[in-house]
C-alpha cells in the first residue's frame, strides 16, 4: 500500500540546471559528430567496394581476353598442324 503523503520535490538550482543543459548540449553534439563520422565511413566503404568491383571486372575482362587469345592461337596452331 502506498503512503498517503508525498515528499515534496526539490527544485533544482540554477547551477544544476546549467550543468544539466551543458551535459545535454554536449551529448547532442557528440551524437551528431558520431553519426556524421559513421556516415562518412559508410560512404568511403561504398566507394572502395565499388572501385574494387570495377578493378575485379577489369581483371576478369583481361583474363577473358587473354584466354580468348590463347584459344585462338591454339586453334591456329592446330589448323597449321592439320594442314601439313
Amino acid at each position: 500500500m502506498r503512503p498517503r503523503y508525498r515528499r515534496p520535490r526539490e527544485i533544482p538550482t540554477v547551477e544544476q540546471l546549467t550543468a544539466e543543459l551543458d551535459r545535454e548540449i554536449y551529448r547532442s553534439r557528440y551524437r551528431r559528430e558520431l553519426r556524421s563520422t559513421v556516415y562518412a565511413l559508410v560512404v568511403v566503404a561504398a566507394v572502395e567496394a565499388r572501385s574494387a568491383v570495377a578493378v575485379a571486372a577489369e581483371a576478369h575482362s583481361a583474363a577473358v581476353a587473354t584466354t580468348a587469345v590463347a584459344v585462338m592461337v591454339r586453334l591456329a596452331a592446330e589448323d597449321e598442324l592439320s594442314e601439313e
